[in-house]
């Protein structure tokens, strides 16, 4: 019978491991009378502490650190005698911080305008770098994306489709760690930018000169706080502009017989512009009959 002997533990997987990973540790023991008993320890190398004691009767263990920070692993093997070895220290192993993905934010602000391009920006930290990113995005809390793998941290994401969606980030790290971030505020896209309609709130065929006509104009989309400019056109010509800010309507005075267009343009908070005409139309005045 050849003497009972044990060789230093080895890890399943490569120094450094993440916290909440499972990492196997295996004694090679020889020698002795089976069956053999073993009792694994972990040493804190900085504190030079021990932390954990576990028997088994296998010669591997399923370690799962919740700690970061430095180990080493030794076995003490008892054969059917009750005659023991113990095993060198392991070499030091590394426990490093669980992977997280940040919550992606962007540099724009909900409301956004379909088809609008939105920059997008995530950060992880943890694992072991380098990192390596995808987004998704769902629609209406069920609709959910494919991964879309990027290349650094930054996506530009460009929706095609009206309604509230949300953001989110998946890391994966040089260990093949993978984190899920939570899912962004919801975002409000709008539809398209348009100009539905463009009036006036009554007949100028023959207008009372005294009395304003009041123009208004119906905007559909867009990303909000949009700013009006109307211009007036008398026989293709200019002569008159009026920027309204944030109303819809302009109300214009001074009316003269001719032929008239009145056109709109819109812009919206992140530059988006629309514009749209009226229809040509004549003003004539009102005939005042003079008695002699």
């Amino acid at each position: 019978m050849s003497l009972l002997a044990i060789a230093a533990p080895v890890a399943e997987s490569a120094s450094p491991q993440m916290v909440g990973v499972k990492t196997r540790w295996t004694a090679e023991s020889r020698g002795g009378v089976a069956p053999h008993r073993y009792r694994f320890f972990v040493e804190n190398v900085a504190e030079q502490e021990q932390i954990l004691e576990v028997e088994t009767r296998r010669s591997y263990w399923d370690w799962t650190p919740q700690q970061v920070g430095y180990y080493r692993v030794r076995v003490i093997v008892e054969d059917d005698r009750w005659l023991t070895a113990e095993s060198d220290w392991s070499q030091p192993f590394e426990i490093v911080p669980a992977l997280q993905a940040a919550i992606p934010k962007s540099s724009l602000s909900s409301p956004v305008m379909s088809q609008m391009k939105i920059p997008w920006e995530t950060s992880a930290q943890g694992g072991r770098g380098p990192y390596h990113f995808s987004f998704q995005w769902r629609l209406a809390d069920k609709d959910v994306s494919e991964e879309i793998p990027v290349v650094g941290t930054e996506w530009t994401w460009q929706p095609v489709q009206a309604g509230v969606y949300q953001v989110r980030t998946i890391a994966q790290d040089s260990l093949n760690n993978r984190s899920v971030s939570e899912w962004s505020e919801p975002w409000q896209v709008n539809p398209i930018f348009q100009v539905l309609h463009l009036s006036p709130d009554r007949s100028l065929a023959v207008p009372d000169t005294s009395a304003g006509v009041t123009w208004a104009a119906l905007v559909e989309g867009g990303a909000g706080h949009n700013h009006y400019t109307f211009s007036l056109y008398k026989e293709d010509r200019l002569v008159h502009q009026e920027e309204t800010g944030e109303s819809g309507r302009w109300t214009v005075f001074g009316w003269t017989s001719g032929h008239y267009r009145m056109k709109v343009e819109v812009v919206d908070r992140y530059g988006a512009k629309v514009e749209d005409w009226s229809e040509k139309f004549k003003v004539g005045l009102r005939k005042i009959a003079v008695i002699p």
